[in-house]
């Protein structure tokens, strides 16, 4: 009978021992072994005269020393099948969303490729990151020469990088801006947006001065208004 529970360690195993009846007379008895070093069922013989005896006794797999995977990243949106581990492990079940962002853990599972060593089944870390957000870029924004970009409403979502900067000279100038979806699953996008820049409206007025009919008119000058920028 086998004196003791064996487990896989690359050597044979040779755990039975012989019980002898009270009298008996025939001598020492050999034990032959099967199958004694790899996991699974093995076989301790004694034979006597062409008289077989045997006992089978079970060598477990052994723990596998595997590392766990880490540093796994995954982006809201994605299943498990979307996160690729190392060779020999699986997703317990690769078709769960991987959630909202932020540091989770999954079920996985290692097979070795020794059949020696038992299957392991663990837990995870996985690293959800922000994903890229969908959204429709504003058009058709116009501005005046002289005014700030803070002068321009955007669409709800929608802010300037710079907004104190002026809109620039007349003509299709871009400015950064940024797009914050209201979801935090998503990430803040940085966009080039165009804006038309018209011209600034100038009045020109002659000054008032008063003269007596029939003089020659004088040259007072004019006022203007509407220039902007210090021009």
């Amino acid at each position: 009978a086998p004196t003791s529970e064996n487990e896989y360690d690359g050597t044979s195993k040779e755990s039975a021992t012989v019980s002898y009846s009270e009298g008996w007379q025939g001598g020492e008895l050999a034990i032959v072994y099967e199958n004694n070093k790899n996991a699974g069922t093995a076989t301790a013989k004694i034979q006597k005269e062409g008289a077989i005896a045997s006992v089978n006794f079970v060598i477990k797999a052994a723990e596998p020393n595997e590392e766990i995977p880490s540093s796994l990243v995954a982006t809201y949106g994605d299943t498990l099948a979307d996160v690729t581990l190392p060779s020999g492990w699986t997703w317990k079940d690769s078709s769960l969303s991987v959630g909202d962002v932020g540091s989770k853990t999954f079920k996985a599972v290692f097979t070795p490729s020794d059949s020696n060593y038992k299957t392991l089944e663990v837990d995870i870390p996985v690293l959800v990151e922000q994903a890229t957000p969908s959204y429709s870029t504003p058009t058709g924004i116009t501005a005046v020469y002289g005014t700030s970009l803070n002068q321009i409403n955007l669409p709800n979502g929608w802010s300037w990088r710079a907004p104190t900067a002026k809109v620039g000279n007349v003509g299709e100038q871009q400015h950064s801006a940024y797009y914050t979806s209201a979801d935090s699953n998503y990430k803040q996008v940085e966009v080039l947006l165009t804006v038309t820049v018209t011209k600034a409206p100038l009045t020109v007025k002659a000054k008032d001065h008063t003269i007596t009919y029939g003089d020659a008119p004088a040259n007072a000058g004019a006022e203007y208004e509407g220039f902007v920028l210090g021009d």
